[in-house]
C-alpha cells in the first residue's frame, strides 16, 4: 500500500502531470506507458530478423524435401542428410504396412552432428519430428553390431512416429478440433514403446537388435543366474545393468512373442485399440481384447521360450569345455579399458558402480591392496594408454567446442596420483578423436576421428597433438579400434562395410590395406600382445562374444576363452603370462584373469564363419533442396485449452498457442486466461531466440489485480491493470568440471486503475494509502554454477555442488520516488560419507537481503505448512514451498 500526500506528480518522457487533491487521471497513465514502446519495438525487430537457427553462428541451415519428409541440417551435413532422406522414404514403404498406419502430415527430421554420440529421438505432438545424431556408434554400443547403423536408427525412430501417431475414435476427433494434442500410445510403458520400435526395426531391416548376439547374451546371463526381470521391474528404469537398455530388450522379445502367437495383425489390433483410448493405461485390458491373452500370460510364454534357448546355448558351450578366468573385481555395473602399466606393477581400468560417476581406478597387480582412485571422469574417460615410463596417460575425453558442441579430444593426465580433469593437458581442440592406442616409444597415438557419419584413422603426435598420418576409407565405411604393430610399421583395425565387419592391416609406408578376415561376425576390442606376435580381439563368430588371438606371422587363429556369457577388452600383462578381460555377469561387468597360453588354445578353421547380409541398395528418390524456414515447423499446430478452479470454486479457462522450430533455436508462445469470477482476462506473449550467444527471451503481457485504498477513513476497492514487458539475456559457459551461467534481465511494469477509481481526500483526514500508478522498471542479474551428479542407484544427487547468486534493483515512479534492491543466494553441496556408499551428506544454505523504501518492500517469510485444500491442490497441481518449519505457524518469521 502506498502512503500518499496531498499532491502527486507523475513523471514521464513528455513532462510532469500534476493533479490536485491526488486525483488519478487516466491521461497521465497513457503518457507513462510510452516507455514500453522500446520493448514492443525490440520484440517486433526480433520477429522481423532473418532466423539463423543454431547456437553456432557459423551454421547455415537448409532443408531437403521429399514426398513424405522434410530433412533439415546445416553446412557439412548435406551428404548425410540425403542418406537420411533416402532411408526415411524406405522406412515409409516398409513400416507403414507392418503397423497398418501412416502419418497424415509431412514428418520433419533434424540431422545434427554436435555431439559424439550415436542416437536419435522422436515425438509426435504437436507435430511429427525425428532428430538424428550424425556421429557413428562406438564399438561397444548396441548400434555398432550392424552394417548400416544409420538405417537401423532411422527405421527405429520412424517406427516410433507411426506407432505414436495411431489414434482413432474420440482422440482422433479431438485432434481434429484442437490440433494434434492427444496421442494415447505415448502413455504406454516405456518398455513397450521401445519394444515395438525395436521389433519393427529388426523385422523391417532383416537384422536389428532382436536376434543380436548382445541381446541373446543379456538374456542368457539372466536366465543362468535365475534373474530374469519381473514385469513390475520394467516400470521404471531397471536397476539391473544395463539399465534402460533392458526396456528395449524385454520389450522387443515380448512383442516378438505376441507376433509369434497371433501374427502381425495382433500387434496392429493392439496399437489401434490403445490409440482409441482417451483415458490412458489399461494395458492388460488392451492385450486381452486384441490378442486374447494378458501381459502375464504373454510374459510366461516368453520366459519359457527364452529359458529353453538360453539353456540349450549353455549346453553347447559347456560341451566344448569352459575356458574362463577368475574374477578379480566385485560390485558389478560397468568396468572397462583394463590396461597394465609398462612395468606390469599396476592395472588401471574405468569403473561406474551405480553410486557415483565413472572413475579411473588403479590397483597394485598381484597384491590385495586397496584400490586407488586416480580421476573422476567428468566428460568421460575413453580408451587410454600409458607413456613409456608409465607416469602419464593419454586418453580421449569429452570437451565443449564453441560452447555448443561436445566432442572427444586427446588429453594427457597424471598416472601416478589422484588428479582432476582441470589439471589435464588438452592436446587437441574439437578433434573428435577416440579409441586410442599409443606406439611403444610414445611418440604417437592412433585413434579414430569422425564427422557427419564418416570415420577415418589418425595418428597424432603426443608432444603437440597434431595429426601426422591420416587414412580415410571410401563412403561411410565405419572404422574402429586401431592398434599399432610391434615395430610401428603397420596399424590393425576393424572396418564395417557392405555387410562385413572384419580385421584389416594398414601398411604405413605403402599406405595399402590388407584384409585379414571375411564374414559378418563382429570383431572389435583389438590389442597386440607385448611381444608383437598375437593380435587379440573380441568376436561373436560362434554367436557368443569370446576372446580370439591371431598369429600375425602365420595367420593361425585360436579361441582363447569359451565363456557362458561374454568376454571383452583383452589385455595381456607386459611379461606375456596373464590375460585380463572384461566379463559380463548378471550384475554387470567384472574383470577376470587367466593364464595367457595361445599356443595351447584350440585353433579355429574359419575365424569368421558368419555369412554376410549385405544392406539393400537405396532406391533413388526425388529430393528438392530449399532454404531453411523455421516457421515451417514452428507455427502453432495445436490450441491447448485448460480449465481449472481455485479453492473458492471460481473457474479459469485458458488457451495456449505456441511452437518451437525443429532446430530448437526459435520458440514463441501466446497464453490467454479468462477468469469467470472476476470477468477479466490475462494475456502473455513470449519469444525465445537462441542465436549464437547469448540466448534472448522477450515477453509481453497484461493482468489485473484487486487493490484497495484507504481514503477518508474508509477502504475503497478497485481493479488495477498491469501491463508488462520483459527481456532476458542468458550466457552459458559450459564446462565438464564446473559449468556456469550468467543471466541479465529487464522488466518494465505499468500500473493504472481500470474502473475509474479517483480518490479524493483532504489534509485533516487520517493517513491515506493508495496504490501507485505509473511505470516501474526492474533490472536483475544472476550467476549460477553447478556440477551436481546423480547416479543410478541414488534417489537424490550424490556428489557435487551447485549455487546461484542474483541481485536486482527496482525503481518505483510515484510521488515519492522509491528504490528497492535485493541480493539472494543459494548454495547446495552433496558429499559421500566414508562409511557407506549409499549415505550422502546433503546441505543447503539459502538467504538474502532486501532494502529500500519500506512501504514497498516485500519481506521474506518462513514458517510452518500453510493451510491447504487438498482436493483442489490435487486438481490444480498446486506447487507449495519446499521449505517449512514443522510445528510453527505459517509465515512465523518475516523480515528483510
Amino acid at each position: 500500500m502506498q502512503r500518499t500526500e496531498v499532491l502527486v506528480q507523475t513523471k514521464s518522457r513528455r513532462g510532469t502531470c500534476t493533479a490536485p487533491m491526488v486525483e488519478r487521471p487516466g491521461g497521465c497513465y497513457r503518457v507513462d506507458v510510452t516507455g514500453l514502446r522500446l520493448i514492443f519495438m525490440f520484440s517486433v525487430l526480433l520477429l522481423a530478423l532473418p532466423a539463423r537457427p543454431g547456437s553456432d553462428p557459423d551454421r547455415k541451415w537448409f532443408t531437403l524435401q521429399t514426398e513424405h519428409f522434410a530433412v533439415h541440417s546445416y553446412d557439412g551435413g548435406e551428404d548425410l542428410a540425403r542418406r537420411v532422406a533416402s532411408l526415411a522414404e524406405e522406412a515409409y514403404r516398409r513400416i507403414n504396412p507392418l503397423l497398418g498406419s501412416a502419418p497424415t502430415e509431412r514428418v520433419h527430421i533434424a540431422v545434427i552432428d554436435d555431439v559424439d554420440s550415436a542416437n536419435g529421438y522422436a515425438r509426435v505432438v504437436p507435430y511429427s519430428e525425428i532428430t538424428i545424431l550424425g556421429s557413428p556408434p562406438m564399438p561397444q554400443g548396441s548400434l555398432s553390431a550392424y552394417d548400416d547403423w544409420l538405417r537401423l536408427l532411422v527405421f527405429h525412430e520412424y517406427a516410433h512416429v507411426v506407432h505414436l501417431n495411431q489414434t482413432s475414435e474420440l482422440p482422433q476427433f479431438l485432434n481434429r478440433i484442437f490440433g494434434k494434442s492427444f496421442a494415447p500410445n505415448q502413455s504406454l510403458p516405456r518398455w513397450l514403446t521401445e519394444g515395438i520400435a525395436t521389433w519393427v526395426e529388426s523385422r523391417a531391416t532383416g537384422v536389428g537388435r532382436l536376434e543380436s548376439s548382445r541381446y541373446k547374451m543379456l538374456l542368457r546371463t539372466q536366465v543362468l543366474a535365475n534373474r530374469l526381470l519381473k514385469l513390475r521391474e520394467l516400470t521404471g528404469v531397471p536397476l539391473t545393468p544395463p539399465g534402460a537398455s533392458l526396456w528395449y530388450l524385454y520389450g522387443t522379445v515380448m512383442i516378438d512373442e505376441v507376433v509369434r502367437g497371433v501374427g502381425d495383425e495382433g500387434l496392429r489390433r493392439f496399437t489401434d485399440w490403445y490409440g482409441s483410448r482417451l483415458i490412458p493405461y489399461g494395458v492388460n485390458l488392451a492385450f486381452r481384447r486384441s490378442t486374447g491373452k494378458d501381459l502375464d500370460e504373454w510374459y510366461a510364454s516368453m520366459k519359457a521360450r527364452v529359458e529353453k534357448e538360453a539353456r540349450e546355448t549353455a549346453k553347447r558351450i559347456e560341451k566344448r569345455g569352459l575356458r574362463e578366468g577368475k574374477v578379480i573385481t566385485k560390485g558389478g555395473f560397468y568396468k572397462s579399458n583394463p590396461r597394465f602399466s609398462p612395468d606390469g606393477k599396476r592395472l588401471l581400468y574405468t569403473r561406474a558402480d551405480g553410486r557415483q560417476i565413472t572413475r579411473l581406478i588403479a590397483t597394485e597387480w598381484g597384491k590385495k591392496s586397496a584400490e586407488k582412485q586416480l580421476l573422476t571422469c567428468r566428460g568421460g574417460c575413453g580408451r587410454f594408454d600409458f607413456n613409456p615410463n608409465g607416469a602419464q596417460l593419454w586418453m580421449s575425453s569429452g570437451r565443449y567446442h564453441k560452447r555448443v558442441n561436445f566432442f572427444r579430444d586427446l588429453i594427457e593426465v597424471d598416472a601416478t596420483r589422484a588428479t582432476s580433469m582441470d589439471d589435464a593437458r588438452v592436446l587437441s581442440a574439437g578433434a573428435r578423436f577416440s579409441q586410442l592406442t599409443a606406439e611403444r616409444d610414445g611418440s604417437r597415438v592412433w585413434g579414430v576421428a569422425s564427422s557427419w557419419g564418416k570415420t577415418w584413422i589418425e595418428g597424432r603426435r603426443t608432444d603437440n597433438g597434431r595429426v601426422d598420418f591420416e587414412w580415410r576409407p571410401s563412403g561411410y565405411a565405419r572404422l574402429s579400434g586401431p592398434v599399432p604393430s610391434f615395430d610401428g610399421q603397420a596399424v590393425y583395425f576393424t572396418m564395417h562395410a557392405d555387410g562385413n565387419h572384419d580385421l584389416y592391416k594398414l601398411c604405413l609406408v605403402r599406405r595399402n590395406v590388407e584384409r585379414l578376415t571375411y564374414g559378418g561376425a563382429i570383431e572389435f576390442d583389438l590389442r597386440v600382445s607385448p611381444d608383437g606376435r598375437w593380435l587379440l580381439y573380441t568376436s561373436d563368430a560362434d554367436g557368443v562374444y569370446n576372446i580370439y588371438a591371431r598369429d600375425l606371422g602365420t595367420g593361425r587363429t585360436v579361441q582363447i576363452t569359451n565363456v557362458l556369457t561374454g568376454a571383452f577388452s583383452p589385455e595381456v600383462s607386459p611379461d606375456g603370462s596373464m590375460l585380463v578381460y572384461v566379463g559380463w555377469t548378471a550384475d554387470g561387468q567384472e574383470l577376470y584373469k587367466m593364464p595367457f597360453q595361445p599356443g595351447s588354445s584350440p585353433a579355429v578353421t574359419v575365424p569368421d564363419p558368419v555369412p554376410v547380409i549385405p544392406a539393400p541398395r537405396e532406391a533413388p528418390i526425388e529430393v528438392k533442396r530449399i532454404p531453411y524456414r523455421p516457421l515451417s515447423s514452428m507455427l502453432p499446430r495445436t490450441v491447448l485449452p485448460s480449465l481449472a478452479g481455485d479453492a473458492t470454486g471460481m473457474g479459469y479457462l485458458g488457451v495456449y498457442l505456441g511452437g518451437e522450430d525443429i532446430s530448437e533455436r526459435l520458440a514463441g508462445g501466446l497464453f490467454l486466461l479468462y477468469d469467470f469470477g472476476r470477468e477479466d482476462y490475462s494475456l502473455e506473449a513470449s519469444l525465445t531466440f537462441k542465436h549464437a550467444w547469448p540466448d534472448i527471451s522477450v515477453g509481453l503481457g497484461r493482468y489485473t489485480l484487486d487493490s484497495s485504498a484507504f481514503v477518508g477513513d474508509l477502504y475503497e476497492f478497485y481493479r488495477e491493470e498491469v501491463l508488462y514487458g520483459s527481456m532476458d539475456v542468458s550466457l552459458a559457459f559450459p564446462s565438464v568440471t564446473m559449468p556456469t551461467e550468467l543471466d541479465l534481465g529487464l522488466v518494465i511494469e505499468a500500473f493504472r486503475s481500470v474502473d475509474g477509481f479517483s480518490p479524493h481526500y483532504s489534509p485533516e483526514q487520517n493517513s491515506h494509502f493508495v496504490p501507485d500508478e505509473g511505470v516501474s522498471p526492474r533490472v536483475y542479474v544472476g550467476w549460477g554454477f553447478g556440477n551436481v551428479a546423480r547416479s543410478t542407484l541414488n534417489i537424490s544427487p550424490s556428489e557435487g555442488v551447485s549455487g546461484r547468486v542474483w541481485a536486482g534493483v527496482r525503481y518505483r515512479n510515484v510521488e515519492n520516488e522509491a528504490w528497492l534492491y535485493n541480493v539472494d543466494y543459494r548454495l547446495a553441496s552433496y558429499v559421500r560419507l566414508p562409511w557407506h556408499d549409499d549415505h550422502i551428506w546433503a546441505a543447503r544454505i539459502e538467504g538474502g537481503w532486501r532494502g529500500g523504501d519500506m512501504d514497498y518492500l516485500r519481506p521474506y517469510n518462513l514458517g510452518g505448512v500453510p493451510p491447504t485444500n487438498l482436493l483442489m491442490d490435487l486438481i490444480n497441481l498446486t506447487q507449495h514451498s519446499s521449505v517449512w518449519l514443522r510445528g510453527f505457524a505459517p509465515d512465523a518469521y518475516a523480515g528483510s
